[in-house]
């Protein structure tokens, strides 16, 4: 059977990505629904027409950012908890999403650390209590 392990740093590196963008979700959804709400107010101190138009535009871009960062902060997650488990062939993606759209250290962490493939062989008819050594070394 063949599977990935990560080493220390990547698996430091996975816990502060996942840790961070779960963070980073919580703060897009407040602001995405602080903006909701801004969307249907208007300036109070502005009196024309011009400059609150531009506010709305604003409001809207801001909203299609923090809805474009949670969609991609979502899988980030998802994947660095697949390379912690040892599932992903790579590496590199949950870390590239963590630098871009995460905090940054976690991403980069994880690409300081190596993601080695660990193969074990699983005979059928041995006993498993016979692979156990008691040796205290």
């Amino acid at each position: 059977m063949v599977f990935m392990i990560p080493d220390k740093n990547c698996r430091i590196g996975c816990i502060l990505n996942i840790v961070f963008s779960s963070l980073a979700i919580i703060f897009n959804l407040f602001l995405l629904v602080f903006n909701i709400m801004n969307l249907n107010s208007s300036i109070p101190t502005v009196k024309t027409k011009e400059v609150e138009w531009v506010y709305k535009i604003v409001i809207i871009f801001t909203i299609v950012y923090n809805v474009l960062t949670v969609l991609f902060l979502i899988p980030t997650i998802i994947l660095t908890t697949f390379v912690l488990n040892g599932k992903l062939k790579s590496h590199l993606i949950p870390a590239i999403f963590g630098i871009i759209f995460g905090y940054a250290v976690g991403g980069i962490v994880m690409l300081c650390g190596k993601y080695n493939f660990k193969t074990e062989k699983i005979d059928d008819n041995s006993d498993e209590t016979s692979n156990i050594s008691l040796s205290n070394n």
